[in-house]
């Protein structure tokens, strides 16, 4: 897929959550796209709903009204099945909370997704380190989560987000718990990687630095996004 192809469309996206007898609508008709190749940041003040869009647009919840296409593939009404099969072959995710997980070496943790993909063992093996070898940590292949510092921790989660070689990657504040300058280490490696792989990118954030290096940004903002003047 090249830069310029769409790769991620919402359309009308609507949440609406009910709690003690009233209606809380967090999201109301978010309509944005995202090309193969581009990265784009959304920003907003903590509980607009930037987590909530993620986890809608890679499929993790269902949108109260609205419609998801993942490289024009229709995701909405899909059953849990179809939707896992299609977040293993298309979506790629980087949380904020990396979520390794700590009985795993980082190659292990990096397989992981092309396994359950359905990847044999030695292409799945072979995919991991040629991207922990990207990040910089194949000489910490071995490792355990907690053998490691929290900039390396979330370079394994970029490159377990990558082993399948996602059209779109979703990340979540993936640098809210790093110093400033692991921080830009692991969004220029991001959106690096991304790039190079044409795959779109799609950061939720609320840090401006992080928002200065996208091509487009986004401001969520009443239940709406609209694009965000020139920072």
């Amino acid at each position: 897929m090249s830069a310029g192809t769409f790769a991620l469309q919402g359309q009308g996206i609507t949440k609406i959550y009910h709690a003690a007898g009233r209606e809380i609508q967090v999201l109301g008709g978010v309509d944005l796209v995202v090309n193969a190749g581009e990265w784009v940041c959304i920003t907003g003040k903590s509980g607009a709903g930037k987590s909530t869009l993620l986890r809608i647009l890679g499929t993790l919840e269902p949108p109260t009204h609205g419609q998801i296409r993942l490289g024009g593939e229709l995701a909405t009404g899909q059953s849990e099945g179809d939707l896992a099969r299609l977040r293993s072959r298309r979506i790629g995710f980087v949380f904020q909370f990396h979520h390794l997980l700590g009985e795993f070496s980082a190659l292990e943790n990096v397989m992981m997704p092309a396994l359950l993909a359905g990847a044999a063992e030695p292409e799945a093996r072979g995919r991991a380190r040629e991207l922990l070898k990207a990040v910089d940590l194949l000489d910490r292949e071995g490792h355990r989560p907690g053998e490691l510092s929290g900039g390396e921790q979330q370079r394994v989660a970029v490159a377990r987000a990558l082993v399948n070689n996602p059209e779109v990657v979703l990340a979540d504040e993936p640098t809210g718990n790093l110093d400033p300058i692991r921080a830009a280490e692991v969004e220029d490696l991001l959106s690096g990687l991304a790039r190079d792989r044409g795959a779109a990118l799609l950061v939720a954030t609320h840090n401006p630095g992080t928002s200065r290096k996208a091509m487009r940004v986004l401001n969520l903002e009443g239940g709406l996004v609209r694009e965000a003047e020139s920072l």
